[in-house]
């Protein structure tokens, strides 16, 4: 018996409307009421028949339990600026095989941050995680993995060649920015600043100081300053009798000195004779 037009337009209206709401993601009720919460896992589901994503999560947060608090705040402070993170504290829920999400962890985000500490470098299982990270990107050049140092420790092994990030002995504020920033750049591949960088040299050529040329003084500065001067020689000069005086006592000198020298000279010829007669 053939289908009438009518009801075959309704049965297909209501399909469409049922294959609609059937692809869509269930909500996951929260323990606070009724309103629903997307979860990481929802980014995996995928109906029959399409490929699963390559990459779900941009980032897989790997941590042991002692480090719990500073993997929530790692992962908090990633998708607070926008990208998505893979978390066994928040997505691994009861009823999740923790063995899958795992696997899809290492192998389905498209980074690995270890978060790094004594206690990690001791734990089997985040060794094996970071190791997976590892095995996808031996050389480094899609920066697979990605360690953040907690605290002060050593890096063996293929950790020691891999750049890290330092967030021990930073304040909260610092330690956000510092994260945030090597992240950006882990992602875009390079550091370069968003502003020119200062030039390093000189920001004015240095000229070498050159002789300091006095200025010639004008005729007025000059005349008062000769004029005391000239005061002063004139002063000092001597009257005619002055130097009639003084003439007189150079003669006298000049006359005992010329007696004197004569008197000397007669006296040396008279002892030079004595001396020479007997011979």
């Amino acid at each position: 018996m053939p289908v009438p037009e009518t009801t075959g337009r309704r049965y297909a209206k209501g399909y469409a409307c049922w294959s609609a709401r059937a692809t869509q993601p269930r909500p996951v009720w929260s323990l606070g009421g009724c309103s629903p919460a997307r979860s990481a896992w929802d980014d995996l589901f995928v109906p029959d028949g399409e490929d699963a994503p390559a990459t779900a999560w941009d980032f897989f947060v790997s941590y042991t339990q002692a480090d719990r608090e500073w993997a929530e705040w790692v992962a908090w402070q990633l998708e607070d600026a926008g990208y998505s993170v893979l978390i066994q504290a928040w997505d691994f829920v009861p009823g999740s095989n923790w063995n899958s999400g795992m696997q899809r962890g290492t192998t389905s985000a498209r980074r690995t941050i270890a978060i790094l500490s004594e206690a990690y470098l001791q734990s089997v299982y985040a060794e094996s995680e970071w190791q997976a990270a590892h095995r996808q990107d031996p050389q480094g050049f899609a920066r697979k993995l990605l360690p953040v140092r907690i605290e002060a420790c050593d890096r063996p092994g293929f950790l020691g060649s891999v750049i890290s990030i330092d967030l021990f002995g930073e304040l909260s504020e610092d330690a956000r920015r510092l994260l945030l920033d090597r992240v950006q750049h882990t992602v875009d591949g390079r550091a370069k600043p968003a502003t020119v960088p200062r030039f390093p040299g000189p920001e004015s050529r240095q000229v070498a100081p050159q002789a300091q040329v006095h200025p010639r003084r004008p005729l007025a500065r000059r005349d008062a300053y000769i004029a005391p001067l000239a005061e002063r020689r004139r002063s000092s000069m001597p009257t005619k009798f002055q130097f009639y005086v003084h003439m007189c006592t150079l003669s006298g000198l000049s006359g005992s000195l010329l007696a004197f020298g004569l008197f000397l000279g007669f006296r040396g010829c008279c002892i030079l004779t004595s001396v020479l007669m007997p011979i």
